[in-house]
This record gives C-alpha cells, sequence and structure tokens, in this order.
C-alpha cells in the first residue's frame, strides 16, 4: 500500500501560523508548528529560521534555541555574531552592558542599569554575561596560566598555599576515613580525594566563619553575601577585587574562585566537569546578578560597607531539596551527619529544609535539631540572608556516608507504623534465602525482566525450598511526598509486572510484591536480603546501603573491560557496606534520556541470560541447607 503523505499547507495557513511566531516571540511551540508546514523537504531549514530571525529581533530566544539543534555552537556563534553586536547597540541593552560592568567592580549600581536587567530577556542576559572567560589551575598551573596571573597581580603559588589548610577534611572526619576499611579499586583514594572539598562546610559551621585568601594581596577575606543556587553555594567577597567561591556538585565541593572583572577562574581542583561548569557558571552569574537589580538598595549598602568584618555568625545550614532518596542519603545528609560527628550539631541556628521529606521530617531521624527546622518552598534558589552581616548560609554535602546515618535511618523507620498495606518483614516468617530483585523501568532496565525473574524464582525455589523473592520497584516516601504523581504511570507499570510474575511462578507465595511499599519497609527489607540482583544505580542503593548482603549488578558494560567482577561506582560510598560484583549485560536499547542535556553513560536497557543470573546468584547464596 502506498504511504499516505500529509497534504501540503496552504499559503493562507503558513502565514496564520508566521504571524502567530512574530505575536509570541519566546512561544517555541508555536515555532515548531510554523517549521512543520511552512519549510517543505527540500528547503534549507536553518536559511529559513535564520530569513524568520531576520523579521523580529525579539525572536532571538526560541530562534536560536531551535538553532542550537541543527548547527554547531561555534558555526552559530559566527552566524549571530552582527546581530548580536547591533542588539547590544541597543539603549536597553546598554544600560545592561554597563550593569555587568559595574557587578563585576563592586561598584554601586544606578536605578537605570537596575531596571534595564530586570526587563531584559533572559536568554538576552545570557549573552551578555561574561562568556571568554580562562581557567586556571591553581594547584597544577601551566606556564601561561602563571603568565597570565602574574600579569593581573595574582601569585599562583602564594594562593596554593593560603588554600591549602581550608581545602582539608576536619580532623575527626579524616579519622573516620582513615579508620574505614574500603574496598580494593580505588575507593580509598576516591573518597579521600573529593572529601576535602567539604571541608569548608564543616568548619564554617565550628567557627560561624568563612575566610578565603584574597588572590591578589593574599590577605584573609570574609563574605558579605551568601546564597545558594540550583543547589550551589555561591560566596560573594570584597577583596582588591570582588571575587565568589562558587560549590559544584552535588555534594557541594568548593570548586572555583571566581574574578568578574577579568573573567577568570581559578580552578580549585575539585574535578567538576569543565564543560557543565562553565555552563552553569553563565546560569549562576545571570541569577547572581538579577537578584543584585532587584535588592539595588540593600545590594549597594554591602557595597558601601566594604569588606566585612572577622566575626562569627549565626550559620543557616541548607538541604538540598533534589527528588531522589538516594542523593538526600549520599549527597546531603552525608554533611549534616558530619557535622554531628565533628561535636558541631549545636552550632547549627536554623537548617532549611523543603521539598519531598523521603525518610519522614528530618527532626524524626535528627530529633537534635527540633525546634530549629524551617520548612522552605522548592525553589532553585535558597536565599534566606542577602547581603547579611549577621548570617551564613551553608549548604550541607557530602559524597561518603558515615555508617551513624544509616543506623539512624534504619533506628528512625522502625519506630514507623507499617505502610497501609504493605508486606513488613515483621509479619512473615523467617525464610532463607531472602533474595531481592530489582525491577526497573526507562533506562538501565532489563529488556524482558518478566519472563527472565520468573525463571530465575522457579530456579531459586527448586534449588532453595525455604527461599523469599522480594520484588522492588518503586517505594513512596514516608513522610511529604512531591514527586509519586510523575511517577504513577511507571509505578502501576511495575506493579503488574511484579503481580505478573507472582501469578505464573511455581511458589507464588514466596515471592513478595513490594512495588507500592513506603521506603521504611524498604530499608527494613534489605536489612533481612541475603543476596541481590538490581541494575545500576538508585535501585542498587536502595538496598546495597542498607544491607551487608553480596550483590549482582547489571549494567552495559564497554568491551575491553578485563575484569567483569569490579566494584561499582555508587556502590561504596557508605561505610561498612559490600560493594557488589557487576554482571555484563548486553545492551539492545537506548535509555530514555531525562533532557538533551542529560549526558550520563551506562543507561541503555539491556537483556540478561536469566540461567546465567541465578548461576551467579547461587554461587553467592551458597550450597541449600540441610
Amino acid at each position: 500500500m502506498e504511504e499516505m503523505q500529509a497534504a501540503p499547507a496552504s499559503l493562507d495557513e503558513c502565514a496564520e501560523l508566521r504571524a502567530a511566531v512574530l505575536a509570541h516571540p519566546t512561544d517555541r511551540t508555536r515555532l515548531a508548528a510554523w517549521e512543520a508546514v511552512a519549510i517543505g523537504p527540500g528547503e534549507d531549514r536553518i536559511e529559513a529560521l535564520f530569513a524568520l530571525l531576520d523579521e523580529s529581533p525579539d525572536l532571538m530566544r526560541s530562534v536560536v534555541m531551535r538553532l542550537a539543534d541543527l548547527m554547531p555552537p561555534a558555526d552559530l556563534k559566527a552566524r549571530l555574531a552582527d546581530r548580536i553586536a547591533r542588539l547590544f547597540q541597543t539603549p536597553p541593552m546598554v544600560r545592561a552592558r554597563r550593569f555587568w560592568r559595574l557587578f563585576a567592580e563592586g561598584r554601586p549600581i544606578g536605578p537605570a542599569e537596575a531596571r534595564a536587567m530586570l526587563a531584559a530577556d533572559k536568554f538576552l542576559l545570557f549573552l551578555l554575561a561574561p562568556q571568554n572567560r580562562r581557567r586556571v589551575s591553581v594547584f597544577a598551573p601551566g606556564r601561561a596560566d602563571l603568565a597570565q596571573c602574574a600579569r593581573l597581580g595574582i601569585d599562583l603559588a602564594a594562593l596554593a598555599e593560603a588554600l591549602r589548610p581550608l581545602l582539608r577534611c576536619h580532623p575527626v572526619w579524616a579519622a573516620v576515613l582513615d579508620q574505614t576499611a574500603f574496598p580494593e579499586g580505588g575507593a580509598r583514594t576516591h573518597v579521600e580525594t573529593v572529601e576535602p572539598f567539604c571541608g569548608y562546610q564543616d568548619r564554617a559551621v565550628e567557627t560561624g566563619r568563612l575566610p578565603m585568601p584574597d588572590p591578589f594581596s593574599g590577605r584573609m577575606v570574609h563574605p558579605v553575601d551568601s546564597c545558594a543556587i540550583y543547589g550551589r553555594a555561591c560566596y560573594h567577597y570584597l577583596g582588591t577585587h570582588p571575587f565568589f567561591l562558587i560549590t559544584h556538585g552535588s555534594g557541594a565541593k568548593a570548586s572555583a574562585i571566581y574574578i568578574p572583572k577579568f573573567d577568570l577562574v581559578l580552578d580549585l581542583g575539585a574535578k567538576a566537569n569543565r564543560a557543565g561548569f562553565t555552563r552553569e557558571l553563565t546560569n549562576l552569574l545571570v541569577v547572581l546578578a538579577t537578584r543584585a537589580a532587584r535588592s539595588v538598595s540593600d545590594y549597594n549598602a554591602a557595597m558601601a560597607r566594604g569588606p566585612a568584618p572577622d566575626r562569627p555568625r549565626r550559620v543557616l545550614l541548607s538541604i538540598t531539596q533534589v527528588p531522589n532518596f538516594a542523593h538526600h542519603i549520599w549527597n546531603y545528609y552525608s554533611g549534616l551527619e558530619r557535622v554531628f560527628l565533628e561535636g558541631n550539631g549545636d552550632r547549627i541556628a536554623e537548617v532549611l529544609f523543603g521539598g519531598t521529606e523521603f525518610f519522614g521530617p528530618l527532626d524524626d531521624f535528627y530529633p537534635e535539631l527540633r525546634g530549629r527546622l524551617r520548612t522552605v518552598p522548592r525553589s532553585a534558589i535558597v536565599d534566606p540572608c542577602p547581603w547579611s552581616e549577621t548570617d551564613l548560609l551553608v549548604v550541607a554535602g557530602g559524597y561518603f556516608v558515615a555508617f551513624s546515618l544509616i543506623e539512624r535511618l534504619r533506628a528512625a523507620m522502625r519506630r514507623l507504623p507499617p505502610a497501609r498495606g504493605a508486606l513488613s518483614p515483621e509479619a512473615l516468617p523467617p525464610a532463607w534465602p531472602v533474595v531481592w530483585i530489582g525491577m526497573r523501568l526507562g533506562d538501565k532496565s532489563w529488556i524482558g525482566q518478566e519472563d527472565g525473574i520468573r525463571h530465575i524464582a522457579d530456579r531459586l525455589f527448586a534449588a532453595y525450598p525455604e527461599a523469599r523473592l522480594l520484588l522492588d520497584g518503586f517505594s513512596y516516601p514516608v513522610g511529604r511526598d512531591e514527586i509519586t504523581d510523575r511517577w504513577a504511570a511507571t509505578i502501576d507499570r511495575l506493579h503488574a509486572i511484579a503481580e505478573g510474575i507472582r501469578a505464573r511462578v511455581t511458589q507464588p507465595d514466596r515471592v513478595v510484591n513490594m512495588v507500592g511499599n513506603s521506603l521504611r519497609e524498604s530499608v527494613l527489607w534489605a536489612e533481612r536480603a541475603d543476596v541481590y540482583l538490581t541494575p545500576y544505580g538508585t535501585t542498587q542503593h536502595k538496598v546495597g546501603w542498607f544491607s551487608r548482603a553480596p550483590g549482582l549488578v547489571y549494567q552495559a558494560v564497554p568491551d575491553g573491560t578485563d575484569d567483569e567482577d569490579i566494584p561499582v561506582s555508587g556502590a561504596w560510598q557508605v561505610q561498612d557496606t559490600v560493594p557488589p560484583l557487576l554482571l555484563r549485560a548486553r545492551p539492545v536499547a537506548q535509555g530514555a534520556r531525562k533532557s538533551i542535556h542529560d549526558r550520563r553513560p551506562n543507561i541503555a536497557n539491556v537483556t540478561l541470560d536469566p540461567d546465567e543470573v541465578f548461576t551467579r546468584l547461587a554461587r553467592l547464596i551458597g550450597p541449600a541447607r540441610r
């Protein structure tokens, strides 16, 4: 049968869609509708979009974002150079550009510049922000870096020497890491390399201060401002020239000193992703500048006061609100736990927290904080003390989880009643072995898992008559829940898969469908697990971090990997857990990505041989008991 072709759009329809685009220049949906009908298959799509852009500079944002999908960034930047230059000569943009210069130099900002900044489209502000920055390694500079910094009056060797004491673990935490038995494969090196970049948090809480050396004079200066943007803490200092301490990553590690006047990044060596950090820094600058414009009187007053005095401040600790239970344990609560292990919990004036309470209210497992919690709306910006002389915001973060935090969470879960309709471990008779299998959909998932798990279950019950099989999928938060609704369709599918397995195995009464349990049941069942199988990622963390059981983690592995039984990154960042073994899987489909900026490796959906999986699990379980 001949394939049906869509009828070509009429001239009137094209004109109508074009008029809609011009009337709503920031609406990318209207642009896509026009593009779909107005540009024929033989036409040059890029040139058609540039022609449309010629009709109205207001289309800069939506058209450029579309062109970014169609051509290399360097080519796009070159094609736009003249347009951007002309745009920047308009009176509003001239005032906005002046704002950037004043902001970079810490000079007073006039109301006209502030209004221009606030009136400008955020995309144009992104273009206005400094984009030609040079990145210099403080601790491993090249010759050109040394020469450039010397011309600016920065002694990199002296700066590195002044920074070293600030980029160390607190002595108590250093002792915890020293006494931890890490698995082979570079785990200790990795943890001891990254954790020192979180040490500034602990010292800020302990002393109420966050001094940094002025890159130009070497004298210690204190922040005139602190806030958190997209989970990254930003500290503003007034030295010889204004500069910022910028943190990066889920654990808020100290990553760079940024000097806006010279568009210079002094890299502290925390191994932040270069491309990602550069993009995020530009976003941070836009938010910081817009924030200053919005409160220009307060900003000008802070600049007029000059360098902040050396005196302790009230510490406000912020817990980042990313909707992922594993990040809460690994990257947020880990920083809070360090503070308590170091004996400084009483130095926290307030803890700011919002969003989903995966394990319940924070003071349920940190009762020491009762009366000091402040619930804040979930927001990209946490800004409780702008340009404050008395308060200091610290974002709690880290990359290694003390076993004491796991014990806190277990104890809190034991105190809770079972979730409605959930099967708790204490409600069932003992079994051995208890085998946990994690299911997943979308990315990193096992294609054909329903049939495969059923086959494993039948072999398991034949070899181990007293076995129990736990089928894990989605676990509901214990407290405030702002995420479940978005996963409703996936939860339904996982529940159907689990029920399909139970209906077809030889001993359905020995299979527990945990899809839709709460994290309380997940934590308590994990303690009972004797072995587990999960895909790579948070599905493993749910069981592996709360268990001493051995396990298998499957993922697509590149050809040429010498040893398949290697520790899996992210699985050994909890103290005293047993790292799982890696199970090679064959990729069969690309996993779903969260956005066009999602560059995660190892997310392919895979296929597994269920007989091989059972053999590997049985090897970990050992012989059947007689």
